[in-house]
């Protein structure tokens, strides 16, 4: 897992401003940097892209994600469900943990897109609907 969320995303972010990318948005999770293999991963991975210098560096830190799979997994669907089923009761700052839509995520990533100020940014559930609510409907 190391390897796919670490090491190949950096090799890819290292080819791209290798190649002249100024900005870069990352995908990551919410609770990076925690305790855990999977969040300490996400951590180091923040960490190691920031390190680049890309400018500017979005992050984005969602919840669970929601939407189609190919590939059958069983548990998740379950949980995505008990996921959506929960979401209008988890408020406040609980909210970044709740599930958020991939597609709501993928309108918030075009709408990031040629942001040119300088430095890093971090992107939480709230931040990523916000965003993609104001991008132009590209998505079904």
């Amino acid at each position: 897992m190391f390897r796919v969320d670490h090491d190949y995303v950096l090799a890819f972010a290292r080819g791209a401003h290798a190649s002249g990318a100024r900005q870069f948005i990352l995908v990551s999770s919410v609770g990076a940097g925690g305790p855990g293999f999977y969040l300490r991963t996400k951590g180091a991975i923040e960490r190691d892209v920031r390190a680049l210098g890309f400018r500017p560096v979005d992050i984005l830190r969602p919840g669970l994600l929601l939407g189609h799979r190919v590939e059958a997994r069983p548990m998740e669907a379950i949980d995505q469900r008990l996921a959506a089923a929960l979401a209008p009761f988890i408020i406040g700052r609980l909210s970044r943990y709740g599930a958020i839509d991939a597609k709501t995520v993928a309108k918030a990533i075009v709408g990031l897109l040629g942001r040119t100020d300088d430095g890093y940014r971090t992107y939480d559930n709230a931040d990523l609907r916000r965003i993609a609510s104001q991008t132009a409907n590209f998505m079904r």
